[in-house]
Protein backbone atom coordinates (compact mmCIF):
# COMPACT_ATOMS: atom_id res chain seq x y z
CA UNK A 1 0.00 0.00 0.00
CA UNK A 2 1.48 3.40 -0.97
CA UNK A 3 2.12 5.86 1.83
CA UNK A 4 -0.03 8.94 2.25
CA UNK A 5 1.60 12.26 1.32
CA UNK A 6 1.74 13.40 4.97
CA UNK A 7 3.52 10.16 5.90
CA UNK A 8 6.06 10.86 3.16
CA UNK A 9 6.53 14.37 4.55
CA UNK A 10 7.13 12.87 8.01
CA UNK A 11 9.74 10.54 6.51
CA UNK A 12 11.47 13.55 4.98
CA UNK A 13 11.53 15.81 8.06
CA UNK A 14 11.89 13.34 10.93
CA UNK A 15 15.64 12.71 10.52
CA UNK A 16 16.23 16.48 10.65
CA UNK A 17 14.01 17.03 13.68
CA UNK A 18 15.46 14.09 15.59
CA UNK A 19 18.88 15.76 15.44
CA UNK A 20 17.43 18.76 17.28
CA UNK A 21 16.21 16.95 20.40
CA UNK A 22 13.44 14.56 21.41
CA UNK A 23 10.96 14.23 18.58
CA UNK A 24 7.91 12.02 18.35
CA UNK A 25 5.11 11.53 15.90
CA UNK A 26 1.67 11.72 17.44
CA UNK A 27 -1.04 9.51 16.00
CA UNK A 28 -3.85 10.30 18.38
CA UNK A 29 -6.80 11.26 16.24
CA UNK A 30 -9.04 8.80 18.05
CA UNK A 31 -8.09 9.89 21.58
CA UNK A 32 -6.89 13.50 21.29
CA UNK A 33 -8.67 15.13 18.40
CA UNK A 34 -6.82 18.10 16.93
CA UNK A 35 -3.37 17.38 18.41
CA UNK A 36 -0.61 18.11 15.84
CA UNK A 37 1.41 15.36 14.18
CA UNK A 38 4.76 16.07 15.85
CA UNK A 39 5.92 17.05 19.33
CA UNK A 40 9.52 18.26 19.56
CA UNK A 41 11.54 19.31 22.59
CA UNK A 42 14.84 20.78 21.44
CA UNK A 43 18.19 20.60 23.18
CA UNK A 44 17.62 24.29 24.01
CA UNK A 45 14.50 23.35 26.04
CA UNK A 46 12.04 24.68 23.47
CA UNK A 47 8.86 22.69 23.02
CA UNK A 48 7.16 22.75 19.63
CA UNK A 49 4.05 21.16 18.17
CA UNK A 50 4.08 20.80 14.39
CA UNK A 51 1.20 19.91 12.10
CA UNK A 52 2.18 18.41 8.74
CA UNK A 53 0.09 19.31 5.73
CA UNK A 54 0.28 18.70 1.99
CA UNK A 55 -1.15 21.08 -0.60
CA UNK A 56 -3.45 19.36 -3.08
CA UNK A 57 -4.04 21.20 -6.35
CA UNK A 58 -7.76 20.36 -6.33
CA UNK A 59 -8.55 21.18 -2.68
CA UNK A 60 -5.64 23.11 -1.19
CA UNK A 61 -4.79 22.57 2.48
CA UNK A 62 -7.43 21.49 4.96
CA UNK A 63 -7.14 22.20 8.67
CA UNK A 64 -9.99 20.51 10.50
CA UNK A 65 -12.06 22.44 13.08
CA UNK A 66 -10.56 20.44 15.98
CA UNK A 67 -7.06 21.28 14.73
CA UNK A 68 -7.97 24.96 14.51
CA UNK A 69 -9.26 24.96 18.09
CA UNK A 70 -6.11 23.20 19.31
CA UNK A 71 -3.74 25.72 17.69
CA UNK A 72 -5.74 28.70 18.96
CA UNK A 73 -5.96 27.34 22.52
CA UNK A 74 -2.22 26.58 22.55
CA UNK A 75 -1.39 30.10 21.37
CA UNK A 76 -3.64 31.67 24.03
CA UNK A 77 -1.53 30.11 26.80
CA UNK A 78 1.78 30.96 25.13
CA UNK A 79 2.51 27.58 23.58
CA UNK A 80 4.26 27.31 20.25
CA UNK A 81 2.74 25.45 17.35
CA UNK A 82 3.56 25.44 13.66
CA UNK A 83 2.15 24.14 10.41
CA UNK A 84 4.61 22.79 7.86
CA UNK A 85 3.12 22.60 4.39
CA UNK A 86 4.56 20.80 1.40
CA UNK A 87 3.52 22.04 -2.03
CA UNK A 88 4.61 19.05 -4.20
CA UNK A 89 3.74 20.52 -7.60
CA UNK A 90 5.73 23.69 -6.84
CA UNK A 91 8.51 21.79 -5.04
CA UNK A 92 8.13 24.20 -2.14
CA UNK A 93 7.71 24.12 1.64
CA UNK A 94 6.22 26.75 3.93
CA UNK A 95 6.32 27.09 7.73
CA UNK A 96 3.58 29.06 9.48
CA UNK A 97 2.54 29.77 13.04
CA UNK A 98 -0.32 27.42 13.89
CA UNK A 99 -2.68 30.18 14.96
CA UNK A 100 -2.07 32.08 11.69
CA UNK A 101 -2.74 29.01 9.57
CA UNK A 102 -6.19 28.40 11.07
CA UNK A 103 -7.61 31.54 9.44
CA UNK A 104 -6.64 30.75 5.85
CA UNK A 105 -9.13 29.24 3.44
CA UNK A 106 -7.93 25.94 1.94
CA UNK A 107 -7.24 27.11 -1.63
CA UNK A 108 -5.71 30.54 -0.88
CA UNK A 109 -2.19 29.70 -2.02
CA UNK A 110 -0.91 33.28 -2.02
CA UNK A 111 -2.22 33.81 1.52
CA UNK A 112 -0.56 30.61 2.77
CA UNK A 113 2.74 31.78 1.32
CA UNK A 114 2.39 35.39 2.49
CA UNK A 115 1.84 34.30 6.11
CA UNK A 116 4.80 31.93 6.07
CA UNK A 117 7.69 32.47 8.44
CA UNK A 118 9.84 30.72 5.84
CA UNK A 119 9.31 29.47 2.31
CA UNK A 120 11.85 27.01 0.97
CA UNK A 121 12.23 25.93 -2.64
CA UNK A 122 13.15 22.31 -3.40
CA UNK A 123 14.33 21.38 0.12
CA UNK A 124 13.89 22.68 3.66
CA UNK A 125 16.90 24.71 4.79
CA UNK A 126 17.76 22.66 7.86
CA UNK A 127 20.14 25.24 9.36
CA UNK A 128 17.52 27.97 9.08
CA UNK A 129 14.87 25.71 10.60
CA UNK A 130 17.23 24.65 13.39
CA UNK A 131 18.08 28.26 14.26
CA UNK A 132 14.40 29.18 14.38
CA UNK A 133 13.40 26.19 16.53
CA UNK A 134 16.38 26.62 18.89
CA UNK A 135 16.20 30.40 19.31
CA UNK A 136 12.49 31.30 19.25
CA UNK A 137 11.27 31.42 22.83
CA UNK A 138 7.82 32.88 22.22
CA UNK A 139 5.59 34.16 19.48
Amino acid sequence: MPKKPEALLWNRVSPMLRRLGHCQRIESHATSIGVPDIELCTYTQNQWWIELKVWYADKGVTIRPAQKRWHIQRAIVGGKSLVLIHFPSARRYALLWGDDAVHVKPKELTTWLSLALYVWDDEIDFEQLKDFLYETKSR
